[in-house]
């Protein structure tokens, strides 16, 4: 049975982009894509000045803890990958699960 999992992380900014339009975009890239996911919604994006980064906070539906880590990562990949030549976010690779899941 899928429970529902609160997922957030952060998405690393290149210096020298507008953290405001890179939020922006992210936000309207993430909200068209959260139309073709049943299994995700999306809570939250907003600007972390001080990380220079986008904090990301979605709900996802999963199976269990990892699985709900799996969806999380393969949106925000997919965010991402829309973005890609737009604007630089990159994550972490010690960064690309999840920095928190709870039920």
């Amino acid at each position: 049975m899928a429970r529902k999992y609160q997922a957030a992380t952060y998405l690393g900014l290149a210096q020298g982009q507008d953290l405001d339009a890179a939020a922006d975009l992210l936000r309207d890239t993430a909200r068209r894509l959260e139309e073709q996911r049943p299994d995700v919604d999306v809570i939250e994006i907003r600007k972390a000045p001080t990380l220079h980064s986008v904090r990301v906070e979605l709900v996802v539906e999963a199976e269990g803890f990892a699985a709900a880590a799996e969806v999380a990562e393969s949106f925000m990949n997919g965010a991402v990958v829309s973005l890609s030549g737009r604007v630089d976010l990159t994550v972490a690779k010690d960064k690309r699960r999840l920095a928190y899941a709870t039920a």
